[in-house]
């Protein structure tokens, strides 16, 4: 609640991020669109607001990339940064964890990224979590941070392992490679009431 807004992106053209005042409500205006062929935006699907560097991060599904506005921008702007990499495929998810000064990533390409908040262009992943032990199946789609004692990475997927269930994942932060989740949120869609789960967020 540091500036009392919502910000939303929309995934139909002309693709934009709309902000709000936090209490709004009824047919209202946004403060501010960002939209146009400068801001990059390319079927934007997850979104992560960085208050302490005033700065909110977009994932472009269609685009493979990340744009990362400064929290104030209107209009047809260029992003401040722009990560457009191997490291990317589909990218659905976004969390910025300013604590580790690191940006997740959760690629419908069936693996997590992770790279430095500031990382710009063409740069490689710091690690990067991907392979058939985590029984991605197309996904995963929505990332969050939990930072406290678990430390984990939580993303959902809406196919999981060789059941193809929806499901809730729970990764070590600093994990890497072809690693099996910790522990699972899944099983039978009539119990866990999970139905191709999207995005996610961890409140502490």
């Amino acid at each position: 609640l540091v500036n009392d807004e919502l910000l939303v992106v929309n995934k139909t053209l002309p693709y934009s991020v709309t902000v709000f005042p936090r209490t709004a409500s009824g047919n209202v205006a946004p403060l501010r669109t960002i939209t146009g062929a400068l801001t990059g935006l390319d079927d934007p699907r997850g979104i992560s607001v960085d208050t302490v560097h005033g700065e909110f991060a977009v994932a472009n599904r269609a685009g493979f990339s990340i744009t990362t506005f400064a929290r104030t921008a209107n209009g047809n702007v260029a992003p401040v940064r722009l990560l457009q990499t191997m490291g990317l495929s589909s990218p659905w998810g976004v969390h910025v964890d300013v604590t580790h000064d690191e940006i997740l990533v959760a690629n419908n390409g069936d693996f997590i990224s992770v790279f430095a908040r500031t990382g710009n262009g063409m740069v490689a992943p710091l690690r990067t979590i991907s392979g058939s032990n985590t029984g991605f199946n197309n996904g995963p789609v929505g990332i969050a941070l939990d930072p406290g004692a678990f430390d984990e990475i939580v993303d959902t997927t809406p196919f999981f392992g060789a059941s193809f269930a929806p499901a809730i994942l729970f990764f070590p932060r600093t994990g890497a490679g072809n690693i099996a989740p910790t522990r699972a949120i899944g099983g039978d869609p009539a119990t866990t009431q999970l139905a191709s789960p999207n995005g996610i967020a961890v409140t502490g």
